[in-house]
């Protein structure tokens, strides 16, 4: 359970089925079939296999860092995760949903393959593929549902799924960009070419405030273009609150302990994000 992650995989399915009840304005038993369930599940698994392959080519720099707390080996990362690839397949192939999401699925197989080897070395382009990955994640409930439409306004009330893309993608860009801070130590002893290794602590704060800001900024803006409703306030007032924490946290932030507690303050805001769509379908 330690080694896929199993608290954000909790909070990604949950958060899978909040926008797809959310946009079929059911109970959860109602919205249940047994492909979209399937379908979930492939995504979980593909996102613990990312964790697993990940966790297999950064087994020294976990090693330096003090993050493989159980002691894996090398051979148990790489066997748990050619299972987890195994099984994703297995339950996508067995439902009645269309091939191309079949090759949704091994795509974002090979970007996390790509990742692991070769991009998470490379400054920005390592950190943007998983905010990329995590996007796509968060909007395949909204493809379910209506297909590939991109409403552009910033209307919570009419563009919700796309909103809460770009919240997620946003987060998750901080996120990685915290971990590279975290991570710094292990990092420059592997000659991994994060953004904190190749420009330094003080450059990785400042796109870590500059994300958060524009987060903030996107939410405002957003807050202003929605029409007042206990549903919308619900939703701003804490996501607001906790974003503007965060950029308050990022310019005290001057040890890894401090960008570890920004990293748990992240995933705080993902989990409102979740709780609110679930009340959303509520009210």
């Amino acid at each position: 359970m330690k080694s896929i992650r199993f608290v954000n995989l909790i909070l990604l399915f949950l958060l899978f089925w909040g926008l797809l009840i959310q946009h079929e304005s059911k109970p959860f038993f109602s919205s249940v079939n047994l492909d979209t369930l399937l379908l979930s599940l492939s995504i979980i698994l593909t996102t613990a296999s990312g964790y697993l392959i990940n966790n297999f080519f950064d087994f020294n720099s976990d090693a330096i860092n003090g993050k493989n707390q159980f002691y894996f080996s090398k051979s148990h990362y790489l066997i748990s995760y050619i299972i987890h690839v195994l099984l994703s397949f297995i339950f996508i192939f067995i439902t009645d949903l269309s091939g191309a999401w079949i090759q949704l699925v091994f795509y974002c197989h090979s970007l996390v393959l790509f990742y692991s080897v070769f991009l998470q070395h490379i400054p920005i382009i390592g950190n943007l593929s998983v905010a990329v990955l995590c996007g796509i994640v968060v909007y395949i409930p909204h493809i379910l549902q209506t297909g590939f439409q991109w409403n552009n306004n910033f209307n919570l009330h009419e563009a919700n799924a796309e909103l809460l893309v770009i919240f997620s993608m946003l987060f998750t860009l901080a996120r990685e960009l915290i971990k590279d801070v975290e991570d710094l130590k292990g990092d420059q002893k592997t000659n991994s070419n994060t953004i904190a290794v190749a420009f330094g602590v003080r450059t990785s704060k400042m796109l870590i405030i500059s994300v958060f800001f524009t987060s903030f900024l996107i939410l405002v803006y957003s807050c202003l273009m929605t029409p007042f409703t206990i549903n919308s306030l619900c939703f701003f007032i804490p996501t607001v609150v906790i974003t503007g924490l965060l950029i308050f946290k990022s310019f005290k932030s001057n040890s890894r302990d401090a960008f570890t507690e920004l990293s748990k303050l992240v995933k705080i805001q993902f989990f409102t994000a979740t709780v609110w769509l679930y009340f959303e379908v509520i009210l």
